[in-house]
C-alpha cells in the first residue's frame, strides 16, 4: 500500500510541476518516500528552484520536501573586481556630471569603495550611480562634498 501511495504522490506532484507556467519546461525528476518528496533536475535561477519547492509543498499529502534541483545556466557570471573598478574609473573620467578628479575608487568582493571630493552633492550621487552601472554589487560611498562658497 506505501509504495501505491508513494507513486501516486509523485504523479500528483509531477503533474503540478508540469501544469504550472514557471516550472513546466523543466524536466524534473520526482520521487516520494512516506510524503517526503525529493526534487532532482536543472533549472535557470534560483527563482525556479524555490519557487518549484513552494509548489511541491503545497500539494496535499507532501510533508516535506528535499530540493536537490541545481542552477545552472542563465545567471550572469559575476564581473572581476579589477574590471569593475576599470569602469567605474573611466566611468567617472568621462561622465559629464563629474568635474573632479578627486574621486578614488576601489572594488574588493564586488563591493565599490568610492572616496575623496565632490564638488557638489549632484557629482557624488552620479558617482554611485556610475559605479552601480559599472556593476558594482553595492557601493559604499564615503566621497566628502566641497563647502560651497557662494
Amino acid at each position: 500500500k506505501k509504495l501505491h501511495d508513494d507513486a501516486a504522490l509523485a504523479k500528483q506532484v509531477k503533474n503540478a510541476l508540469l501544469r504550472d507556467p514557471y516550472v513546466s519546461r523543466f524536466d524534473m525528476n520526482v520521487s516520494a518516500n512516506g510524503g517526503k518528496v525529493n526534487l532532482r533536475g536543472k533549472v535557470d535561477s534560483a527563482f525556479e528552484k524555490n519557487y518549484a519547492e513552494f509548489l511541491v509543498s503545497g500539494v496535499r499529502g507532501v510533508t516535506d520536501v528535499q530540493n536537490s534541483l541545481k542552477v545552472v545556466g542563465l545567471e550572469v557570471p559575476r564581473k572581476t573586481d579589477s574590471a569593475v573598478q576599470e569602469q567605474i574609473a573611466y566611468g567617472l573620467r568621462w561622465s559629464p556630471y563629474i568635474d573632479s578628479n578627486g574621486i578614488a575608487v576601489s572594488v574588493k568582493d564586488g563591493i565599490a569603495t568610492l572616496s575623496g571630493t565632490a564638488n557638489s552633492w549632484r557629482e557624488k550621487i552620479a558617482a554611485t550611480q556610475i559605479a552601480q552601472r559599472a556593476g558594482a554589487e553595492s557601493v559604499l560611498n564615503q566621497v566628502k562634498v566641497q563647502q560651497q562658497t557662494s
